[in-house]
């Protein structure tokens, strides 16, 4: 079995990765237990959740499970996995790349046949926000070099070969620019959506933000707050993420749309 790890940098990039392989690949949420996940995952999974060290951790989130969190298991016609993981961000390389080198590890003292996996990939999707894509990559490559060996080559939507195994970095940004988010490409889905109460919304931040709010800080947190106040009178008090899975939320026909299709094609392309 060929498994991608997938990660993102929080739920509603996770949400709208599981949502568009769901629609445009034909993948299938399979509702897994982590004992059900593809050996050895289930096993490096279970004990990093079984043993989080908490001392060093806020009260308020020691009883959370540590990153990398194991949100999604989706698995494509082909028998093909994919495991969406929310890392929160580069700052959580270190226990990242533990996790990696524990599961090679796994891989490597294990017989033939020993476990599902056979090979794996790994895929990191990331926002430009306002340093670039160039930028944005470059900290990645100098993140994960000691890991992963050279990641030249990377422009942020394909995949190179590597010392250990196949990555990916694919970085959600406007063409025009370079620079942006996610938030940008989800941004017309929601207006589509709900064409009215997304202008409602729209005046509704704009006229009442302050210059030291957060959303006058990128137009990616402007974006959230227009689509998580455009979503409210559905799902109140939910998080963005909701809007991008639930059946009542944005219908499968806008995952019809050239990002989804972009990230879609980058995940499904794993130079095996």
């Amino acid at each position: 079995m060929r498994v991608t790890l997938v990660f993102c940098e929080g739920r509603h990039d996770v949400a709208f990765i599981q949502k568009s392989l769901t629609e445009l690949h034909k993948c299938t949420y399979r509702k897994s237990l982590v004992g059900e996940l593809p050996s050895p995952l289930n096993k490096q999974v279970a004990q990093a959740y079984a043993h989080p060290p908490t001392s060093d951790r806020h009260i308020s989130t020691a009883e959370l499970p540590p990153f990398p969190v194991f949100d999604v298991d989706l698995e494509s016609p082909s028998g093909d996995r994919y495991i969406l993981v929310r890392c929160g961000s580069n700052q959580q390389k270190n226990v990242i790349v533990r996790f990696l080198e524990d599961l090679d590890l796994a891989l490597r003292v294990m017989p033939p046949g020993t476990n599902d996996v056979d090979a794996y990939a790994v895929a990191f999707l990331y926002d430009a926000d306002e340093i670039g894509v160039e930028k944005r990559v470059g900290v990645f490559q100098d993140s994960f070099a000691e890991h992963f060996g050279s990641l030249r080559g990377l422009t942020g939507d394909n995949w190179v070969p590597t010392k250990t195994v196949p990555v990916g970095c694919f970085v959600f940004c406007q063409p025009e620019t370079g620079t942006g988010a996610l938030e940008d490409w989800l941004a017309p889905m929601v207006e589509c959506f709900e064409p009215e109460r997304w202008q409602q919304a729209i005046r509704f931040i704009d006229d009442n933000k302050r210059p030291d709010d957060r959303v006058c800080k990128s137009s990616g947190q402007r974006w959230k707050a227009i689509i998580a106040a455009t979503a409210q009178f559905q799902f109140p008090g939910n998080p963005m993420s909701t809007l991008l899975t639930h059946k009542k939320g944005i219908p499968s026909d806008a995952f019809d749309s050239e990002i989804c299709k972009s990230v879609v094609q980058f995940l499904t392309s794993a130079p095996w």
